[in-house]
């Protein structure tokens, strides 16, 4: 693959796979990193595939926090995306980008019930953009931006699609630095510790965690004592009764007695190698188009 590929709306997928269970301020982080490779490399969608995961420590299902986000359909509303794009648009820095901000399309996908994998609906996205295109296949370009505490993500990523036709390879990837984050979940560990806790002085898209607002719902009781606290955390993302119903939700789904899921020998989905050699619009005999360009090899810490 070329040092500098040539990205396209047909060619390129560029995407992060996360829980944001619940979503809160610091995932939008990831988000505005998305839009911003997006609009660098002239493309108009970005992918975020949400773990399907329900338990204690993922106290809401995957359908809410597509609501809570935005889907790239829902157009209007105070979602977080929408609210995301206008305090950037609003950043003197992004004055040249305004109108690209909000071209930007940001699909959310859920891991269904029966996909063995996270993996699975980017392979699936992949899969259409291949068969999409006619005569000769322009081969995909695969860029993933992914928080620190998931920098192996990459990894797995080149190694899933290691067997894969008309992907280029290595994919290449984006890692968001969260600083203080590890403090900060320290000090939501007591109810002292969030008494204290001047939401302000976070930064939004840097200090929050998902680990940080399930300790302020959990530690909160009953009494539902850190709500206030809670849609401190979300204003100017969320409308105040639409955090206090998700602060209600997560409560809900901490307290929740779940039952194991066991699996009753029901195959669980996959897109595998002979599955995608099988599926007719992906075996028509059409050439790869190769770009060649010029440029230097990336460096392997940044992987940009």
């Amino acid at each position: 693959m070329s040092s500098f590929p040539t990205y396209t709306n047909e060619n390129s997928v560029i995407f992060t796979i996360t829980r944001m269970n619940p979503p809160m301020p610091g995932h939008l982080g990831l988000v505005k990193l998305l839009i911003l490779e997006a609009i660098q490399k002239k493309v108009d969608h970005v992918y975020v595939c949400l773990s399907k995961t329900h338990d204690k420590n993922n106290p809401i299902l995957c359908d809410m926090k597509k609501k809570l986000l935005g889907d790239a359909d829902v157009v209007g509303g105070m979602t977080m995306i929408n609210s995301l794009k206008r305090i950037m648009s609003d950043d003197p820095e992004n004055s040249r980008i305004k109108a690209e901000i909000e071209q930007i399309k940001v699909h959310l996908i859920c891991v269904a019930e029966d996909e063995s994998s996270p993996f699975i609906p980017i392979q699936k996205v992949v899969a259409n953009k291949i068969s999409a295109q006619k005569d000769v296949i322009d081969d995909i370009n695969l860029f993933l931006v992914v928080g620190d505490d998931r920098a192996d993500m990459l990894d797995r990523i080149n190694r899933n699609f290691s067997s894969w036709e008309h992907v280029n390879k290595p994919a290449l990837g984006r890692l968001v630095i969260r600083k203080g984050m590890k403090n900060y979940i320290q000090q939501t560990e007591t109810q002292a510790g969030i008494d204290a806790l001047n939401v302000a002085e976070i930064t939004r898209d840097e200090g929050w965690s998902g680990t940080m607002i399930r300790n302020i719902v959990r530690k909160g009781g009953a009494d539902l004592l850190n709500k206030a606290k809670f849609q401190e955390v979300y204003e100017g993302y969320l409308e105040p009764n639409v955090a206090g119903d998700l602060y209600d939700a997560i409560w809900y789904g901490l307290n929740k007695t779940y039952v194991k899921k066991e699996k009753l020998g029901v195959k669980r989905k996959t897109v595998s190698a002979s599955k995608r050699s099988s599926n007719s619009a992906l075996k028509k005999p059409r050439a790869s188009r190769k770009k060649s360009q010029n440029g230097s090899t990336n460096s392997s810490k940044s992987r940009n």
